[in-house]
Formats: structure tokens, C-alpha cells, sequence
């Protein structure tokens, strides 16, 4: 989010309405989304293994094919699989989230009678929930899955429940219990 459009956003905070509140903070949102977009390349070279309560995107399940979008996962590990060519391998681990999985999945895998109404966990292709996935080093992370943060969560809270929060006196943003009652509420939708 640009410096100026954050600014604007807490120290106008209790003049704006709604309306105005939402869409500066879309507009920064939008702004930034391309500029910092991480790579598999940068991602394997921070090596902080593993990710966890990842949500797999469209654009992963089209790549592997097993899973659906949008199941949980832990990525466990990056390795390089071939230098030359820039590939890199995700591992990726269903298993502890295979509960909620299971209640996302499409069925997409054939049975005997050739009709597509298995999901993977009836397919017998799921064994025990980990998948190596092949990806290019200039893939974006981000493309691949989605990771709500604090911060996230905080402007989604801000976006909708305004009058919610306030400023202390030094003009930081407060949460009061309501928040911690909104957040116990998303988790439980996680």
C-alpha cells in the first residue's frame, strides 16, 4: 500500500465514511498488488519451512489436477528439481487439514462406470495427503496460494465494522473486544 493512501487512511480515518474508507483502501490494495508479488526462487531462498494453513488458487489445482481449490495445505519444503531449466518442486501436505478437505472437494476422478463423480479422497489417488508439485522459479507465490496476515485481517475488520474501531492518542488504531469477538469468528471459519 503506498505510504500517502495509508496516511490518509489513519489520519482521516474518523471523517470518512464507509463508502470513502472502502474504496481508498481497494484503490491502495490494487496499487500494490503487482509490486510485491514473491517468487518461488525468493521463497526457496528464505528457506522458512514449513508454511502453514495454506489455501490452495485455481491456478495450483490446475497444475496438479489432485487437489481443489480451495483446500488447506502445509508446504513443507522447496527443492530445486533441474537448474537448467529453473524448476523447482513444492511438497505440499493435505493431511492435516483432510476434515475440512474433505468438505471442498469436487468430484472430478472417474469411477468404473467412467463418470467423474469421485473426489480425491475416494479416488485411492490420496495416500497420506502429501503431493510434490513442479513449478518455475519465476512462478508467483501468491498466484498459488492465499495467506490472509494480522494486517489483512485488520483492514477487513476496519472495512466493515468502522465504527468498531478507534485512535488512542497518539492516532494508532484500536481494537476493542469487538474485534477479538470478530477474529475468534473468522478463525473459526478457517
Amino acid at each position: 500500500m503506498s505510504k500517502e493512501i495509508t496516511e490518509k487512511l489513519i489520519n482521516d480515518f474518523e471523517t470518512m465514511s464507509n463508502e470513502e474508507y472502502i474504496k481508498l483502501y481497494n484503490l491502495a490494495k490494487s496499487r500494490s498488488e503487482g509490486s510485491n508479488k514473491m517468487t518461488i526462487k525468493e521463497l526457496y531462498r528464505q528457506g522458512k519451512f514449513p508454511y502453514t494453513k495454506m489455501t490452495v488458487t485455481k491456478k495450483l489445482v490446475d497444475l496438479a489436477e489432485e487437489f481443489d481449490a480451495p483446500m488447506k495445505c502445509n508446504i513443507s519444503n522447496i527443492r530445486i528439481e533441474n537448474k537448467e531449466e529453473d524448476t523447482y518442486i513444492l511438497y505440499l501436505d493435505f493431511a492435516p487439514y483432510e476434515i475440512f478437505n474433505k468438505t471442498v472437494a469436487v468430484p472430478s476422478f472417474w469411477d468404473e462406470n467412467r463418470k467423474p463423480t469421485l473426489t480425491w479422497f475416494e479416488s485411492g489417488y490420496y495416500k497420506d495427503g502429501k503431493v510434490e508439485v513442479y513449478v518455475q522459479s519465476t512462478d508467483n507465490f501468491e498466484d498459488f496460494f492465499e495467506k490472509k496476515t494480522v494486517d489483512d485481517l485488520r483492514n477487513e475488520f476496519s472495512a466493515c465494522q468502522l465504527d468498531w474501531v478507534s485512535k488512542d492518542g497518539l492516532g494508532n488504531l484500536v481494537y476493542p473486544r469487538g474485534y477479538v469477538e470478530w477474529l475468534e469468528k473468522k478463525i473459526l471459519e478457517y
